[in-house]
């Protein structure tokens, strides 16, 4: 019994940090989507990141 409650936990988190992760790699695409416009925009500069 106190298994399965532990396991279920353990879903829940990971569930918990594939939610997070998702939030991350869409604020990453945000971020990376920004610089390439502020390049585009400062005259395609290299040392822009």
């Amino acid at each position: 019994m106190t298994h399965f409650v532990s396991r279920g936990k353990h879903i829940e988190s990971q569930l918990r940090r594939s939610r997070y992760k998702k939030r991350q790699i869409a604020e990453d695409d945000h971020h990376m989507r920004r610089a390439r416009s502020t390049r585009v925009l400062s005259g395609y500069t290299s040392d822009v990141e």
